[in-house]
């Protein structure tokens, strides 16, 4: 999570990990070891913020060996909900208009199902016996709400449910449902958790593209939607033919970010694969946004680094790196840096 500046379902109240490490202990290329990369003070002006460059640098700059983080009280209350909308973008539009008009501070949780995404999750509780887990046939949004009482908890599902009902364009005899604590909000939850699971198991292969991006909420609406009909109608350039591909996306949607899940087969639907998922990444640095909200760069995104920031920006990143580390020791494989592109050729294959 330090190394990617991962995230994940609780980001919308709680924020990521770059706002929730306080300090860290490294150990560098040469050996050396930084005890605390900043005191787990409120404030600190003491030089540079050596945690924030190492969050996010995917190993490439050291070990990180010890995590001071920041702690939250549990809420003793909580709740859930579940919205069905005829289209993926009357989800997003909801969601939207939400964060227009402020996210009550009990929401915990938004999160994102296509449609397919929807189809496969289904598929494996039916596949585990678990029906109860099975949820309508469209895209969804899951929500979760935590308090310390249950009266806050009721008022802001109104709130929310009013938005989305003026909004959204609910899906008929589905609308917006109320989910007690309990088995049947853990079902909620189990579904959204195994999405990549049951994107795997939909198509019936363990292999598969895990990719995401992240954009301005101004954007989100129209880059989910494009993306869903470039896989609705894919182009393939090596024959000339047009065919459907599964548009599994799972995201932390209130956060603009989101995931496509892109399962293959064989090395010519690993193509297909790789060719939807540049379209994707093209997609959303021209809306504005980044080629990854939190899986990170790694060696399948190197590619894009530059297009993304641009010259100067990549010659700093580069400078750094051979800085704290020239010789190159620290997972290199091709990874992060647009340099390593040369350096290991193979590994981008």
């Amino acid at each position: 999570m330090v190394s990617t500046s991962g995230s994940g379902m609780s980001t919308l109240k709680y924020g990521t990990m770059r706002e929730n490490v306080l300090s860290l202990t490294v150990v560098t290329p040469d050996g050396g070891i930084i005890e605390r990369t900043r005191q787990p003070v409120r404030k600190s002006s003491a030089g540079l913020e050596l945690t924030q460059l190492f969050i996010g640098s995917e190993g490439t700059l050291g070990v990180v060996c010890a995590v001071c983080v920041r702690l939250f009280p549990l809420e003793t209350y909580s709740a859930g909900a579940l919205a069905s909308f005829d289209t993926l973008q009357d989800a997003v539009r909801s969601v939207v208009a939400l964060r227009s008009a402020g996210v009550p501070s009990t929401l915990l949780r938004c999160e994102l199902l296509s449609k397919d995404a929807v189809v496969g999750t289904n598929a494996l509780c039916v596949k585990e016996n678990k029906s109860d887990a099975q949820i309508p046939v469209c895209p969804t949004l899951l929500l979760e709400f935590v308090a310390t009482n249950m009266r806050d908890i009721h008022r802001d599902f109104k709130v929310v449910a009013g938005i989305i009902k003026k909004v959204g364009n609910l899906k008929k005899h589905a609308a917006i449902r109320f989910a007690k604590k309990g088995p049947k909000m853990d079902a909620l939850w189990s579904a959204r958790r195994r999405c990549g699971i049951a994107a795997m198991k939909y198509v019936g292969t363990a292999t598969c593209i895990t990719t995401d991006v992240c954009v301005p909420l101004t954007a989100l609406a129209n880059c989910i939607v494009d993306t869903e009909k470039e896989f609705a109608n894919y182009q393939n350039k090596e024959d000339g033919t047009t065919q459907s591909i599964p548009c599994i996306i799972c995201a932390h949607i209130s956060d603009g970010n989101f995931h496509v899940v892109i399962p293959y087969k064989n090395e010519k639907e690993m193509r297909v694969a790789k060719d939807l998922e540049t379209s994707l990444v093209r997609r959303a640095i021209a809306c504005g946004g980044t080629i990854s909200g939190e899986h990170g760069v790694g060696i399948g995104k190197v590619r894009h680094v530059v297009e993304e920031h641009g010259d100067v920006h990549v010659d700093v990143q580069e400078s750094i790196k051979k800085s704290l580390d020239p010789c190159n020791g620290m997972n290199p494989a091709g990874k992060v840096y647009p340099s390593q592109l040369t350096l290991f050729p193979a590994a981008h294959l």
